[in-house]
């Protein structure tokens, strides 16, 4: 532990008064938080918020309360860990941020009850005398470094901030099993960014804190439900709504607008791909339930994943319109003793379609080690006609999308419908698709990232690489034997014709 600095320990000396009754600090939308936490004692807790609402502050102050109190620590002393997407900015925000009363980490554990203080560690440990032995232990981290790095602390409790922008994994490889075993607690906190794992975890808690004694907490603020109402305060709006309308009258974009400050999960995601083409198709009524015609051919792009995951969209070619039928996706590690290429056809034949065309990436063509076939060469052995792409950078591959979107129309329901294993629906993973963040440009100008959305939007792009060209028609055997598969799973909202008509011919068919 590093020496303590002669300016900490003229800190040291300073009385400072330590409010552990929250009605002399906290605002009147923190209160319901402080209920669940300390008299319903729920012990898992999503809280959606706008920004510069005083998330952190709110949590760093339980984490006090609850340090000094030890409420529900069962006599242990506990390590809480407050983390953000970095630990450059955790130290920015809660370490060395300014606070009304100073530096927030100051406020938030002033020193008169410090036992030890690092500032390169950003770690505190406070004095014995509050119900422990060892003195409990407050600790700033970053989500974005080596996670294996943290699997050593045994953290009671863990605060994600910004939860939005954190791998989806880092809660359930790093921190789960701590919380678990120490029967400890764990905080979402965040404000949207599209429909990624915050949202997920927001809807699932949204569903189960409406539950007789559930364990999940939800709230979900605009800058509609939050004022500076706290002791000492003028009442105000936080964000009052005239800096609202400044902001559309400079012509800030509305969907922004709404997810920083309206808590709105349908906002563009943050360094999204083709989040504004998804929200321009949506303006122009191209995302709805979209007619099948059951004689015409269809199509299938994939993106393979061996070990990850597999996407496939489902679309017609008619005129200049390509419409996108159907979508599905899986993970490689939940099918069983089947190879990805292998299950791929089998979903694709199970469904009602003529497939006439497949249309895998490049590297289709490249072996497994164990594998005595290629993708490309198994597809090739179920369809007559497959389309291997030649590599092209990816980059290009958006613009070709991009160019395409304005004559693409999305088949609302099965395009949107959540996929197995919890991977996002196609659109959804449209949306998602984003670009990692630049520290050199500080800005959303990396590399697209590859995540459960990358997988959707990369088979989108090899369609749009062949080009969704025409499908070939069908002969008059084919046709007769499209219209048995019809009749055998015959629902009049697929078909463009009258149900009336479609009975007529088959009549006149000789009802084969």
């Amino acid at each position: 532990m590093p020496r303590t600095t002669k300016r900490q320990q003229q800190l040291a000396q300073q009385p400072t008064e330590i409010h552990d009754d929250p009605t002399a600090w906290c605002r009147s939308y923190q209160r319901t938080v402080l209920y669940a936490f300390f008299i319903e004692h729920r012990d898992r807790f999503v809280q959606v918020d706008h920004r510069k609402s005083g998330k952190d502050y709110l949590w760093g102050m339980i984490a006090r309360m609850f340090m000094l109190h030890q409420q529900g620590n069962h006599g242990r002393s506990p390590l809480v860990i407050h983390a953000l997407t970095t630990f450059k900015k955790a130290k920015e925000t809660l370490w060395d941020g300014p606070c009304d009363n100073g530096r927030m980490i100051d406020v938030l554990f002033p020193p008169p009850i410090r036992e030890e203080f690092s500032e390169t560690e950003c770690m505190i440990r406070l004095k014995d005398g509050y119900g422990t032995k060892t003195g409990p232990i407050y600790q700033l981290q970053g989500a974005s470094e080596q996670m294996q790095q943290r699997r050593g602390p045994n953290a009671t409790a863990v605060i994600l901030s910004e939860y939005q922008d954190m791998p989806e994994t880092i809660f359930e490889e790093i921190y789960e099993p701590m919380i678990v075993s120490n029967q400890g607690w764990a905080a979402f906190i965040g404000t949207p960014r599209g429909k990624n794992h915050f949202y997920r975890k927001a809807v699932y808690a949204e569903r189960e804190a409406r539950k007789s004694k559930s364990r999940w907490f939800y709230a979900l603020r605009t800058i509609e439900q939050t004022r500076r109402d706290a002791p000492g305060e003028n009442g105000r709006p936080i964000v009052p709504a005239e800096e609202i309308a400044e902001m559309r009258a400079e012509g800030k974009d509305e969907a922004v607008i709404l997810q920083e400050y309206y808590c709105s999960f349908n906002g563009v995601l943050r360094g999204s791909i083709f989040g504004d083409c998804v929200q321009r198709a949506e303006r122009e009524g191209r995302i709805v339930r979209v007619p099948r015609e059951v004689n015409a051919p269809v199509g299938c792009c994939l993106d393979i994943g061996r070990s990850d995951g597999t996407a496939i969209w489902f679309y017609q070619t008619l005129a200049r319109e390509t419409r996108l039928i159907d979508y599905c996706a899986f993970k490689a590690n939940h099918i069983g003793a089947m190879s990805a290429a292998e299950y791929a056809i089998k979903l694709i034949k199970e469904r009602p379609y003529i497939v006439t065309r497949i249309v895998l990436p490049h590297d289709a063509k490249a072996k497994g080690y164990s594998a005595t076939l290629s993708t490309l060469e198994v597809f090739e052995s179920a369809f007559p006609s497959v389309v291997l792409l030649d590599k092209l950078a990816v980059q290009q591959g958006i613009d070709m999308l991009r160019s395409c979107f304005p004559r693409i129309v999305f088949d609302v329901d099965k395009c949107g419908m959540p996929q197995a294993d919890n991977l996002p629906a196609g659109l959804e993973s449209l949306r998602g698709y984003h670009r990692a963040w630049s520290n050199q440009a500080e800005d959303w100008t990396g590399e697209p990232v590859h995540d459960e959305n990358s997988h959707g939007a990369d088979a989108l792009r090899y369609g749009a690489q062949e080009g969704f060209t025409p499908l070939d028609f069908l002969t008059h055997m084919e046709v007769d034997a499209a219209d048995r598969m019809a009749r055998m799973s015959y629902n009049p909202l697929v078909s463009l014709r009258d149900p009336r008509q479609e009975r007529g011919r088959y009549a006149r068919m000789g009802g084969r």
